[in-house]
């Protein structure tokens, strides 16, 4: 006689309804951040050579990075700059 309860057989569907729910709850906590993590993501990978590139001369990572991150800025911040003294 098998018993009225199987616990393997509700086990695994217990596991894949936590799993499905743990995913979607995750990906609704993290929705606002999705726009901002795929815009450095694409930065990212836009500047990298820039930024290999100021490493063969200047040898030292910090001060690459530091450089680079200006020239990023510097290129996002001063098209709002101008547009804004208008």
């Amino acid at each position: 006689m098998e018993p009225a309860f199987d616990l393997k057989k509700h086990s695994k569907y217990f596991f894949i309804i936590s799993f499905v729910a743990i995913i979607i709850i995750s990906l609704i906590l993290a929705w606002p951040y999705i726009t901002a993590i795929f815009t450095a993501i694409v930065l990212a990978y836009l500047f990298h050579p820039i930024y290999n590139l100021i490493l063969k001369i200047v040898k030292n990572e910090t001060v690459s990075a530091l450089l680079t991150s200006l020239i990023v800025l510097s290129i996002l911040i001063l098209p709002f700059l101008f547009v804004g003294k208008c």
